[in-house]
């Protein structure tokens, strides 16, 4: 399981070049034929693609998490459709893969910033360039649009977590992996430190967690209602959050997510919760790892669209109703919309509604009108 992963049609709604902010003064080298360009930059492998009728734009995509020793983002059928997407708008594209897999936040900020450089340098300065981007990309897409507002003219991160790392980690994720822990002892890892040993399985299957969740009905009924979860989706998602949570604490060197202080709500018997729940303190060095890359802070004064579907098992919405919050007190709230999309799953939103919310992102950037609140149809 992937975060980035979303299946795409073919076919995509087209719309006048007008929408497209005006040519600036520098000179893109002449296109004879469509461009399709793919290598490496400092070990990262990226595509581009630039159609033939090219309106002078670039998207730049960031993708999802991907497991280690699992398929690159390049090869996959997201990274075609996507493409087809923005280049049947007349948009050039270009991904970068990033030089390592797992949650590489900081790998790919650096790596997609150093993609987009590369572009300019090759091709020219695009007219105006967007990024995009999905799942832990959509985060990356916000980090690295902050630090190079100056290079974007908007941005569409679409159904990841938009606040900091440390606060969307150590909340519904953590505090689900350690009630899991509560209710159903022994079955993620039995080693004695826990979820902070890095030499414990690096995954968990999800039918050990299905067995797990059918031998404790009571417990079943008590983690549901806590994170208003559906139990067909428990078995996916906590051996993800599981496999995620083991990656980062091998790369960081320790457990970068902290609950030695945290007072827990929302159970039955909050008490007896707070009692029994395993207690963490996250190494100070594995904790800075994790929040020195990618803390947006809403800082932001172009425009930035983000979608999400309504049911999302991965990503709450408390992480973009939060962006929302951060964007307003620094004065920027108008310069954020998030729209939903009715649909089930992660980034499950479909062709057509990421089509219209980036032409309704262009809209915005070329007229300075605001789209309006509300859903995007899928």
């Amino acid at each position: 399981m992937t975060l980035h992963r979303l299946t795409l049609i073919a076919g995509v709604l087209l719309l006048p070049v007008a929408l497209h902010a005006q040519p600036s003064a520098t000179q893109r080298a002449p296109l004879p034929a469509a461009v399709a360009d793919s290598g490496a930059i400092d070990g990262a492998p990226y595509t581009i693609a630039i159609p033939k009728d090219w309106n002078g734009g670039l998207v730049v995509f960031t993708h999802g998490y991907e497991m280690k020793g699992g398929p690159h983002f390049s090869k996959s059928a997201n990274n075609g459709s996507l493409r087809q997407l923005f280049t049947a708008r007349g948009f050039a594209y270009a991904a970068s893969d990033y030089r390592a897999q797992g949650w590489a936040v900081g790998e790919g900020i650096d790596d997609t910033e150093a993609l987009r450089q590369y572009f300019v340098k090759t091709y020219g300065r695009p007219d105006s360039t967007y990024i995009a981007g999905q799942s832990m990309g959509g985060h990356i897409a916000i980090a690295a649009f902050e630090a190079h507002q100056a290079d974007y003219v908007g941005a569409l991160p679409m159904c990841g977590p938009l606040t900091p790392a440390t606060a969307f980690f150590n909340e519904g994720f953590f505090e689900g992996l350690v009630a899991f822990e509560y209710f159903f002892p022994n079955v993620l890892t039995k080693t004695p430190l826990g979820l902070a040993d890095p030499a414990a399985p690096p995954f968990v299957a999800a039918p050990v967690i299905t067995a797990a969740l059918q031998a404790n009905p009571a417990g079943t009924a008590a983690f549901v209602k806590r994170f208003n979860a559906r139990p067909a989706d428990l078995p996916g998602v906590m051996a993800f959050y599981y496999v995620m949570l083991h990656e980062m604490v091998q790369r960081a060197g320790g457990l970068p997510l902290d609950n030695s202080g945290t007072v827990y709500r929302g159970y039955d018997d909050d008490a007896a919760f707070n009692r029994g729940v395993r207690r963490y303190t996250a190494a100070p060095a594995a904790a800075a790892w994790l929040r020195e890359r990618a803390a947006p802070t809403g800082r932001i004064s172009k425009p930035v669209l983000t979608i999400t579907t309504t049911h999302d098992p991965i990503v709450e919405p408390v992480n973009i109703n939060r962006y929302a919050a951060m964007t307003a007190l620094q004065g920027n709230g108008d310069k954020f919309l998030a729209k939903f999309v009715v649909a089930d799953g992660h980034c499950a939103m479909g062709p057509t509604a990421i089509g219209t919310a980036f032409d309704e992102l262009r809209h915005w950037v070329a007229t300075g009108q605001r789209p309006a609140a509300g859903e995007i149809a899928r």
